[in-house]
C-alpha cells in the first residue's frame, strides 16, 4: 500500500497508519496453504486390487474428434498398473468405474478392495456410493 501511495499510483487513499506491515499477512498465508487429500502413508498395497487410486482429469481446451472433455485414471497400488478412460462428461465418471472394475477383477481374479479418490462430486452420487457399498 505504501509503494502504491508513494509513487502516486492511486488516488483519494489515505493511509493513516506508520506501523510497518507484517511481512505476509494473514489472509495470504491461509489463501496460499494446502492439504493433501490424503495422508501420506508409507506403506503399500499387498496384493492387486487391494487399493485403487483415481481420479477425474480435465476439461481440456479443445476436445476429441469424438467430443471427449475428460478422462479417468485408476492407477493400482501394487501394481502401479493405469488404465484411463475418456470421458465426454464427468457424469460418466461411475460407468467407468463399473468397466474398469468389471475387467480389473476379471484379469487379476482378484476382488477390488478399496477405491482412493478426491471425494469429488462425480465420485459422490447416491448411485456410485450405493454400488460400493454393495
Amino acid at each position: 500500500m505504501k509503494k502504491l501511495l508513494s509513487g502516486n499510483l492511486v488516488t483519494g487513499f489515505r493511509l493513516d497508519s506508520q506501523a510497518d506491515p507484517d511481512p505476509v499477512c494473514e489472509a495470504c498465508k491461509a489463501g496460499k496453504m494446502h492439504a493433501d487429500p490424503f495422508p501420506i502413508l508409507h506403506s503399500r498395497a499387498s496384493r492387486p486390487l487391494q487399493l485403487v487410486h483415481s481420479d477425474v482429469h480435465g476439461p481440456v481446451k479443445v476436445p476429441t474428434h469424438q467430443g471427449y472433455c475428460y478422462w479417468v485414471s485408476f492407477i493400482d497400488d501394487f501394481s502401479c498398473f493405469k488404465a484411463v478412460y475418456l470421458l465426454k462428461q464427468k457424469s460418466e465418471t461411475f460407468a467407468a468405474f463399473k468397466q474398469f472394475k468389471a475387467w480389473a477383477e476379471n484379469i487379476t481374479g482378484q476382488k477390488l478392495g478399496t477405491l482412493r479418490d478426491d471425494k469429488g462430486g462425480e465420485y459422490m452420487s447416491r448411485e456410485f456410493e450405493a454400488f460400493c457399498i454393495d
